[in-house]
């Protein structure tokens, strides 16, 4: 993914060659370059082929100290077609919104850890956490790992 092939699928786009990775083009488009701006946290769920093409955007975020919840898929595309990654996509896409926009917490066990981290950041943003928790309609899913817990193991 990241050869000859890759390469000249960029050039047909517009972009510029690969070795031109320092230029004002890849400063305006590359995430790594603006991680340090970021205001609010960021939710990555990407397919373990797509984790290394966003490893620097993760040092990065790393190096910042931006906060950066991320969870890889095994052997998935870009586009999850596995039924149970799927439906873990959707559901922690549905727990991220309602925790950062509405302040809700569904109750289990299941995202206990990861509502712990996003407390956590909450309250180093010095934002007002709304103490709520839904019951959720359905048991969560779990079926991937975040990198976070994977290095602490």
């Amino acid at each position: 993914m990241q050869g000859p092939l890759y390469a000249r699928q960029f050039r047909g786009h517009g972009y510029p060659g690969l070795l031109e990775r320092d230029t004002e083009f890849w400063k305006q488009i590359a995430p790594e370059h603006h991680v340090g701006r970021l205001t609010t946290p960021v939710l990555m769920q990407l397919a373990d082929d797509e984790f290394y093409l966003a490893a620097s955007t993760i040092a990065a975020a790393q190096e910042a100290e931006s906060p950066v919840d991320l969870f890889v898929f095994p052997d998935e595309g870009h586009i999850k077609w596995q039924p149970a990654h799927r439906l873990a996509v959707y559901q922690r896409n549905l727990d991220w919104f309602d925790f950062w926009l509405k302040g809700a917490q569904h109750c289990g066990a299941s995202r206990a850890a990861e509502y712990d981290r996003w407390r956590q950041w909450r309250e180093d943003q010095s934002v007002e956490v709304i103490p709520t928790c839904e019951p959720a309609d359905q048991p969560r899913a779990q079926t991937s790992a975040s990198v976070s817990d994977m290095i602490r193991r």
